[in-house]
């Protein structure tokens, strides 16, 4: 599916496109339908269970979401913001309480989750919103930063970055999956048009940039199994990138001031190294001492480099060597 986007007062169109046509063949539009206004409202796919037809869901700045029967075009269902109807002075959209919706719509088992974009009030004056992805129905809205983003489901964790100077705070905020509570909020990094990345349990999200900036400043890695209370919370915070960053063979990508840059993701928790057992296979002897002389000097967040830092110290030298000698002729204890 592709979305036509439109000027701020015009409405726009969802369009299902045959990818195996060229654009002058009959059949390149599959179907169309109308949708409100448009911007950012990126749609998502609804696997629908037993084989039926699945639902294309797009949320818009008109206040509506909307589920469309991806075989047909077809309105399944639609979910409005409360009361926009009190509100009509043009353009209507911008007079909805608590917004309407500017980002895109996840999807995770049966829930659909849209982030509204409030233009008038300050800190957490719009919503999150969970639907029953089958029906429309409302499961729960929880007070959150304006967000023209898209909600990060994790777990029983829904993340979402949002907020701007001077309207609220720039931030990235957690959610209870099951309530919408609020469980934590980091103010150092986030904002309204930034989507966070999350691999192995570490959360990517860069810092927006100043009044007059166009630059986001700083990607920080997070800990999710931690909260901003706890001390190791933030395990790196390089300047330079912050954009919203992208994940492939190993490497986080991000672009800042300094162009796009490529950092290693954080080697997977482990707890072979207080053992000298380099290479995984629970015994430690020469073949161990080999893994680590190969890889001295290496960058131990760099693939499987992280075996080679038996003593965790964050590189890799003769340090790791006389642990692994002492350790000789030992078994792991995993």
């Amino acid at each position: 599916t592709a979305i036509a986007t439109s000027s701020s007062a015009d409405p726009g169109r969802l369009f299902a496109l045959n990818l195996g046509a060229t654009s002058d063949e009959p059949g390149t539009i599959l179907w169309s339908a109308p949708v409100g206004v448009t911007s950012g409202c990126t749609p998502a796919y609804y696997a629908r269970a037993g084989g039926a037809a699945g639902f294309v869901i797009v949320a818009d700045a008109d206040g509506w979401i909307r589920a469309l029967n991806a075989e047909t075009g077809g309105e399944e269902w639609t979910y409005r913001v409360p009361d926009p109807e009190s509100y009509q002075f043009p353009p209507a959209w911008k007079w909805v309480p608590g917004g309407t919706f500017w980002g895109g719509v996840s999807i995770e088992g049966d829930s659909a989750y849209a982030a509204s974009y409030g233009f008038y009030g300050g800190e957490d004056n719009s919503f999150l919103y969970r639907l029953n992805a089958l029906t429309g129905d409302l499961v729960w809205r929880t007070p959150s930063e304006r967000s023209s983003s898209v909600p990060v489901i994790l777990g029983d964790t829904v993340l979402l970055c949002g907020g701007l100077h001077m309207y609220g705070v720039p931030k990235i905020e957690a959610f209870a999956k099951d309530t919408g509570a609020k469980l934590w909020e980091f103010t150092d990094a986030g904002g309204r048009d930034h989507t966070p990345a999350v691999v192995n349990g570490v959360c990517y999200v860069g810092t927006a940039p100043g009044l007059g900036g166009f630059y986001y400043q700083t990607l920080y890695a997070l800990d999710l199994s931690l909260t901003p209370d706890d001390a190791e919370f933030v395990l790196s915070s390089p300047d330079g990138a912050g954009g919203t960053p992208a994940y492939a063979d190993g490497n986080i990508y991000s672009v800042g001031a300094d162009g796009l840059q490529a950092f290693g993701e954080p080697p997977p928790e482990h707890d072979w190294p207080v053992d000298g057992d380099a290479n995984l296979d629970c015994t430690v002897n020469i073949l161990d001492l080999i893994f680590v002389r190969n890889r001295f000097n290496s960058d131990p967040a760099s693939g499987d480099n992280w075996q080679a830092d038996v003593t965790c110290d964050g590189s890799i030298n003769i340090l790791d060597m006389i642990f692994v000698r002492n350790a000789l002729n030992t078994r792991c204890t995993q």
